[in-house]
C-alpha cells in the first residue's frame, strides 16, 4: 500500500509458490521505501499452511492488505484452491514514527538510482525464472510428444536452470537475453506447450 493512501483501504495481490509441492508459504510484512527488505522495517510475519501440492507457480495465494480508519493493518492470505486462510493484525504501536519514516524517505531519494537498478535486475531475473519453470511444468504435462522433442525441451530447461543457479544477481539485459533466446529456441514447440493461450503472464512467488 503506497504511503499517503487514504484510509480505510484494501489492496490485494495474487502470489504463488517458489518450489514444487510446496505446502506452506511465509508471509512477511515490511514498511519502507526501499526494494530490498534489509533496508525496510519488519512489521510481522505468519504462515499459510494446507496448500495442495502442485508444481511451482500453479497455486494462487491471494494476499490482502487492509488498513482501517484507526490505522490498524490486517494482512490476510488465502489459498484460492483449498480455501485455507491465515492472517495477522498489526497495530500502530509496532509502526515507525513520522521522523523515522521521513528518514527512510530521504535515504530512498538519495539512493533512487541504485534502487532502480536493483529492482530492474530482480524483476528481469524473476521473470525469466518464472518462465523457465512454467515451461518445465508444461513439458512434464505433455503426453503426445516425440522422444527427441521431449529430450530437446528438457535440455533447454536444464540449461536455463543451471544458468539461474550460477547467476543469482545478473544484469537485467542478460536475463532478458536468456528469456528471448529460450523463446526463440522453443518457437517450433509453442503450440504444444501452450495450446490454449498466447500470453506468458506469471504470478509473483512466495
Amino acid at each position: 500500500v503506497p504511503k499517503n493512501t487514504n484510509i480505510p483501504v484494501k489492496r490485494s495481490k495474487v502470489f504463488s509458490t517458489a518450489a514444487d509441492s510446496q505446502e506452506s508459504v511465509s508471509i512477511v510484512i515490511f514498511e519502507g521505501e526501499r526494494p530490498q527488505v534489509k533496508h525496510n522495517h519488519l512489521l510481522g510475519k505468519f504462515n499459510l499452511n494446507g496448500i495442495r501440492p502442485a508444481p511451482r507457480g500453479q497455486p494462487q495465494i491471494e494476499v490482502e492488505f487492509g488498513i482501517d480508519a484507526n490505522g490498524i493493518l490486517t494482512v490476510t492470505a488465502k489459498d484460492k484452491d483449498t480455501g485455507e486462510e491465515a492472517k495477522t493484525v498489526i497495530a500502530n504501536d509496532g509502526r515507525l514514527s513520522d521522523a523515522e519514516i521521513q528518514e527512510m524517505i530521504n535515504e530512498a531519494n538519495q539512493r533512487k538510482n541504485e534502487d532502480d537498478e536493483f529492482r530492474s535486475r530482480k524483476e528481469a531475473v524473476n521473470d525469466f525464472e518464472a518462465y523457465v519453470y512454467k515451461i518445465k511444468s508444461q513439458v512434464q504435462n505433455l503426453t503426445e510428444l516425440e522422444t527427441a522433442a521431449e529430450e530437446y525441451l528438457n535440455n533447454e530447461v536444464e540449461r536455463c536452470v543451471n544458468w539461474l543457479d550460477q547467476h543469482t544477481d545478473p544484469p537485467a539485459d542478460e536475463s532478458h537475453q536468456m528469456k528471448t533466446e529460450l523463446q526463440q529456441n522453443l518457437e517450433l514447440y509453442m503450440d504444444h506447450l501452450f495450446p490454449s493461450q498466447t500470453s506468458d503472464q506469471e504470478k509473483d512467488e512466495l
